[in-house]
């Protein structure tokens, strides 16, 4: 348990210093590029990172389950040619995608469109975005957390602050190919590891022609991540038509904030899916019982701290932004209890696609958005920021509830 404690402490300290370090990017990006230049960027960061979910077509979840799954049964053929395929795949529709972005943003160009540089620009982020996702998820599933975190959250904001500081990054466009750049780089070494930590049966094995992986599973985990991503940004959207732009900015520094309580959810998501995955795929039901319990009490015990002093002085918290966004204490008071039920789910939207369930996964997250969108459209005109936040919880405790009924289901 000690073990346990002291590997979940320094990733936990590794996504806070990335977080960190992403946060310095941003604020240096935008005091050298200045607000235009610094929202193209931010535009094409959007767009890249949304499609790039679209792209991978949901082997990087299909990773973290089918690589335990083909080590367990010794189908060593399987895993070779899983490795091959998840990365061909991918890489292929990132191209494809990329051709379109530098297609459209020329269009958009003759059109007038004011970011059409940006749609294009997309395009040299986008298959650097498609390997980092699959990079991710591929170190996580052979047992490496912390080097997954690496490419997005240390090396690719450490060459853009470097480039900055040494005036290389003083356009918008040199600092999205430095960002691009350092991805792919940090990106590809990340996927060299994945594929020298993976068992010498597998390495040695010539690949077969199929992994063995279903269509339909990926579909179900492409159209869940999707969902997922919607659901992180729709209400911001729909706010965004319905009230006056100082609403929106209040209510988006409620929700960053909101978000500092689901920090352990998200270290426990990169590192216990892949013990779940083994111990289930290895026959070992109750360990993997075992390691769920444990994700929920780390999560929760991450959430404590910060959900504590959000919920205590919610006013003082959003006046650090300054004083127009103390009005939306209300919407971060609720916006936090909805994280703490989040969190209390600990990684059960991770462990349904680890489990084979992969429709569930996918039902439960466009299940949220639906019930989101409802909400929001009923409650966010009439009452604000606040509407927005009691339709967004309401989205998170129908997406926790589904998830865990569903995981009960599966692990009996």
């Amino acid at each position: 348990m000690s073990r346990l404690a002291r590997a979940f402490g320094g990733l936990a300290a590794l996504n806070a210093a990335g977080a960190g370090a992403q946060f310095l990017m941003h604020a240096a990006l935008a005091a050298a590029l200045g607000a235009s230049d610094y929202g193209r960027l931010s535009y094409a960061l959007a767009l890249a990172t949304t499609l790039s979910l679209a792209c991978a077509l949901g082997w990087p979840l299909a990773l973290l389950r089918h690589v335990h799954a083909h080590a367990a049964a010794g189908r060593w053929p399987q895993l070779r040619a899983l490795a091959r395929r998840a990365l061909a795949q991918p890489m292929v529709a990132a191209a494809l995608g990329a051709a379109l972005l530098l297609g459209l943003g020329a269009a958009l160009g003759r059109a007038g469109f004011a970011l059409a540089d940006a749609v294009a620009w997309t395009a040299a982020l986008l298959p650097a975005l498609t390997l980092t996702r699959l990079s991710e998820r591929a170190l996580q599933a052979v047992g490496r957390p912390a080097a997954s975190l690496l490419p997005e959250q240390i090396v690719a904001p450490a060459a853009v602050l470097l480039a900055t500081a040494a005036g290389a990054a003083g356009d918008w466009r040199a600092a999205l190919a430095v960002y691009a750049a350092a991805l792919a780089v940090g990106a590809g070494l990340g996927w060299r590891r994945f594929l020298t930590a993976l068992p010498d049966e597998a390495r040695r094995a010539a690949p077969a022609a199929d992994p063995e992986v279903a269509g339909r599973e990926l579909a179900a985990l492409a159209a869940g991540m999707l969902g997922k991503r919607l659901l992180g940004r729709l209400d911001t959207l729909i706010l965004g038509l319905v009230a006056p732009p100082a609403v929106v900015g209040a209510y988006g520094a409620a929700s960053r904030l909101s978000q500092l309580a689901l920090l352990g959810a998200r270290t426990a998501g990169k590192m216990f899916p892949a013990r779940i995955s083994v111990a289930w795929h290895g026959g070992r039901k109750a360990e993997a019982r075992r390691q769920l319990r444990l994700a929920a009490i780390v999560s929760l015990l991450g959430a404590a701290p910060p959900a504590a002093l959000a919920l205590a002085a919610p006013g003082w918290l959003l006046g650090w932004f300054g004083p127009d966004f103390a009005a939306a204490a209300p919407a971060l008071v609720i916006l936090t209890l909805g994280a703490l039920v989040l969190a209390a789910s600990g990684v059960a939207e991770l462990a349904l696609p680890v489990l084979g369930a992969a429709g569930a996964f996918a039902g439960a997250a466009w299940l949220a958005v639906g019930i989101n969108a409802a909400l929001l459209a009923a409650l966010a005109p009439g009452w604000g920021a606040t509407g927005a936040a009691l339709a967004t919880m309401a989205a998170w405790c129908a997406l926790a509830a589904a998830q865990l009924r569903r995981l009960a289901t599966q692990l009996r």
